[in-house]
């Protein structure tokens, strides 16, 4: 629905006309007093009397508005009663980390006297970091989606004291006088509305708000009854018909790399039941858009890590912002899509990928890099020959310009850079591998490697030189998770058990880190701010914690996994619906956001029935599996006609109606140990569920199980019943296959 401002504007001719018709116009005294919703009450407190809250912000983001001369106040639950006493709109600044505008934008807004007290002397102004309140991203996608603009931080959203917003605005990348011009007209349409009509503004924004809720609520629960196997067959065969060679833009999410797209893509490649084109496909995908990432300029060449979204259709000009969530991912698909299609170099990327985030990400600890100065400006991220001459020796220019497909005319295509912006500049590619450059150069391999990792120092120490960084030291649970997770994937694809003591460290730091004794998991370390877990805080962690089981069959981690979902299902479940973001005691605005759209790499409520079905396959418990249908039930029409925003959701379908579980005995053997690898591997893993022989009390009880024997055997169960036994990789190879591509 559009704002109440959408509204006024369209009526606000016949409301005109009405007033002429009328036999006795009313005073002005009169209509002030019908239409205030404050009849009869007077404020309180003024607006003077806020001072700048965000010295006590949770992330450094927030701490950076402590400087500003608006008096900032901080999202909390006293927000709502500090408009209420003053009688005023909320007006909400929500920014992100990784956009240089939600610091640039505000820096001007306090500069430019105009706009600045437009702002603090009509409302109570108060920031929001998506990395703390991450449904107000969702909300915003939503909001800037109902006025068809793209989702885009810093957004301005006007509110009521009741938290309905009444009007929002997208403000990324507006500076000057575009920027007075957005801010001051749309300041005065809702100042104007709230004094002239501050009832209508609050009921039909509460009016309005409702509506959104109801399409959260049940968008697609009248239902679609497809098998999740159906579901996964043509998710997938539509992900393989976006890709070609000449068309590398198949994400649709603003620019966010599309991981949980190339997974899916990734499952397709061996999945027996698919054709043999459609497999072709999806192994064509994978491959060439790993190519890609790894050479082209989306990886900084210079860190070893990825740049979190680019600014057109190829991957040639990002923007320049990196966080762990990225690299996690990538790490992922790019050791699971390796061993899926055989790829050395995905796989050594994916081990690479690991090490830079050990060495560089965790070890400081930071979960996002963005910069606070021109990320454009000559040296940091995009380079020209002045630059070069600056930094590098007439021999190094030589070697980097072959190393980095650096050329004298700039390497950046006018489709990237239509206007002509970085006209003769360049962004770092690796294209040309190293023999062939020490092969053009006459020289060594390894003669040639030392030199560039020369170079590599000289640029990046100009970087840090000319450009200033905004470094967030905060980890979210989710990613943290996300994090165990890629080491998981790298245990399994190298064989490398150092890499899996590592994702154990990691999940007992998860455990000992982000649980309050008795408040339970939260978004951040509970040493420096409990805020309770989000819905895919919940679901990441559970799911890490399921996979350290499958991969060590260690009992422990399959009762955190349960514990974790009963403790969402506790608080995020209400009145028979999915999963929301957050706990009801802790939602400013009155809504309850169930997130089913892929927005910022994938759907919390796709992620939820992710492990919720597997943990319902395990266990047996109905809790689990009444949720899980419930969400299967609300995605999956949406699924058949949008599989690559819902691809988490479409991965766990792969699983089928009857689930697959495979029983492991004999582990502690080295041929049980090879069992479970083969088990584990992502050719087999997405498909079935893996538990020992020796039963937890909290696992499901299947009859048939053979008697527990010293020899390593697994045993594959569907509905309960035997479906064969193997002793061997070969053996369990040929069974899993057949099962899995079994008709249900």
């Amino acid at each position: 629905m559009p704002s109440p401002l959408k509204y006024l504007i369209i009526m606000a001719p016949f409301l005109g006309v009405a007033s002429c018709d009328s036999k006795k116009k009313p005073s002005r005294e009169d209509r002030r007093s019908e239409n205030d919703f404050f009849n009869g009450s007077t404020a309180t407190e003024t607006l003077d009397t806020l001072q700048n809250e965000l010295n006590r912000g949770e992330t450094e983001l927030l701490r950076k508005f402590a400087v500003d001369t608006i008096p900032w106040q901080k999202w909390d639950s006293a927000i709502l009663e500090k408009a209420r006493v003053r009688q005023t709109p909320i007006l909400l600044y929500v920014a992100s980390g990784l956009s240089e505008d939600s610091r640039s934008v505000a820096v001007e807004l306090c500069e430019r006297k105009a706009i600045r007290d437009a702002l603090m002397n009509e409302s109570v102004c108060a920031v929001a970091d998506i990395q703390v309140n991450p449904e107000l991203g969702i909300l915003v996608h939503h909001l800037n989606d109902e006025i068809n603009q793209p989702t885009s931080f810093p957004t301005l959203v006007w509110m009521t004291h009741e938290g309905s917003p009444i009007a929002w605005l997208p403000i990324s990348r507006a500076s000057g006088r575009k920027l007075d011009a957005v801010i001051n007209n749309s300041s005065a349409m809702v100042n104007d509305i709230w004094k002239s009509d501050s009832r209508y503004t609050v009921s039909h924004s509460r009016m309005d708000n409702g509506r959104r809720q109801a399409r959260f609520d049940s968008p697609s629960l009248v239902g679609d009854d497809s098998s999740r196997m159906q579901i996964f067959r043509t998710g997938t065969r539509g992900l393989s018909a976006l890709y070609s060679e000449f068309d590398r833009n198949i994400d649709h999410t603003g620019g966010l790399i599309p991981t949980s797209t190339l997974e899916l893509l990734s499952l397709g490649v061996p999945h027996p039941a698919l054709t043999t084109q459609v497999r072709t496909k999806c192994s064509l995908a994978v491959k060439e858009v790993a190519r890609q990432l790894i050479s082209e300029a989306l990886r900084d060449q210079l860190t070893g890590s990825y740049f979190y979204a680019r600014r057109n259709a190829d991957w040639s000009l990002p923007i320049f912002s990196m966080n762990l969530k990225t690299q996690a991912n990538l790490a992922r698909f790019f050791l699971n899509g390796g061993t899926i299609t055989n790829n050395n170099e995905m796989i050594s990327e994916g081990k690479n990928l690991l090490k830079v985030i050990e060495n560089d990400w965790l070890a400081r600890p930071r979960s996002y890099i963005a910069p606070l100065s021109n990320p454009d400006r000559d040296g940091s991220f995009i380079i020209d020959g002045d630059t070069l001459k600056k930094v590098l020796s007439e021999s190094e220019i030589e070697l980097a310009s072959l190393a980095f497909s650096l050329k004298p005319n700039g390497n950046i295509s006018a489709t990237a850079d239509p206007l002509g912006i970085f006209y003769q500049k360049n962004t770092l590619r690796r294209n040309m591998p190293l023999p062939r450059i020490a092969s053009r150069l006459n020289q060594s391999e390894e003669a040639v490697s030392t030199q560039l990792e020369q170079i590599r120092k000289k640029l990046l120490a100009h970087r840090k030189e000319v450009t200033e960084f905004l470094s967030e030291p905060l980890i979210a649970a989710e990613t943290f998770a996300r994090v165990v997770r890629a080491q998981i994937s790298g245990a399994n694809a190298l064989s490398d058990d150092a890499i899996l003591a590592k994702a154990l460290n990691n999940a007992f730091l998860i455990r000992k880190s982000y649980v309050h004794p008795s408040e339970g998991l939260s978004l951040f370390p509970v040493a420096s701010h409990f805020i309770p877990a989000r819905s895919k805080d919940y679901s990441l962690c559970a799911l890490a914690a399921l996979e350290l089981y499958q991969a060590t069959l260690d009992a422990q981690w399959l009762q955190w996994s349960t514990t974790l979902m009963d403790e969402a299902l506790e608080k995020l479940s209400r009145n028979e619906l999915p999963l929301r973001e957050l706990p009801k005691s802790d939602a400013i605005i009155p809504l309850a956001i169930h997130n089913r759209n892929m927005i910022f790499s994938d759907s919390s409520l796709g992620t939820s029935h992710h492990i919720l079905l597997q943990l319902g396959t395990l266990t047996g418990a109905e809790r689990f599996n009444d949720m899980a249908d419930l969400i299967a039930k609300d995605l999956s029409r949406l699924a058949q006609t949008s599989p690559v925003n819902h691809s988490d959701f479409i991965i766990s379908c792969a699983r089928g109606d009857s689930p697959l579980v495979a029983i492991l005995q004999g582990r502690e053997s080295a041929e049980g140990k090879t069992l479970l690898k083969t088990l584990n591997s992502p050719k087999f893993s997405p498909y079935i569920s893996i538990r020992g022989g020796n039963t937890p009390t909290l696992l499901k009880e299947l009859p048939q199980i053979p008697e527990l024997s010293e020899n390593a055997s697994v045993a594959l169960f569907r509905d309960n019943k035997l479906l064969g036994s193997a002793t061997n990789p070969k053996d369990l190879d040929r069974l899993l296959s057949a099962e899995i591509s079994r008709k249900e």
